[in-house]
């Protein structure tokens, strides 16, 4: 009897190591801009998303309600988010997202 409750212990402690290894995967934001590329960034949106770091997901809009406003009235505006994961930090991850009020999702899930 002893025996399985010591295997049944460690193996309840593996799984319990291994989604605490998975849980600890978080952001870290290397670098954010809205505008137009090359031509009219807003560098200040990145402050709005460094709020997003040691999180595993976070929701933001890529929209003149950012920190910014429209810094180029008339055309059309992308977001440019650079980011690690801390399961994975050699591998910088880079995502464009269109103008839109639609939240838009980062994540290291």
């Amino acid at each position: 009897m002893k025996k399985y409750f010591i295997i049944l212990v460690a193996t309840l402690g593996f799984f319990g190591v291994a989604a605490a290894a998975q849980a600890a995967s978080t952001l870290d934001i290397k670098e954010a801009w809205y505008g137009v590329k090359g031509s009219t960034e807003c560098r200040r949106f990145k402050n709005r998303l460094l709020l997003c770091n040691d999180d595993a997901s976070c929701k933001f809009s890529c929209d003149s309600t950012s920190a910014c406003g429209d810094p180029a009235p008339g055309k059309d505006k992308t977001c440019e988010v650079v980011y690690t994961c801390s399961d994975k930090p050699a591998a910088r991850l880079e995502k464009s997202f269109p103008e839109s009020k639609t939240p838009q999702q980062l994540s290291c899930e």
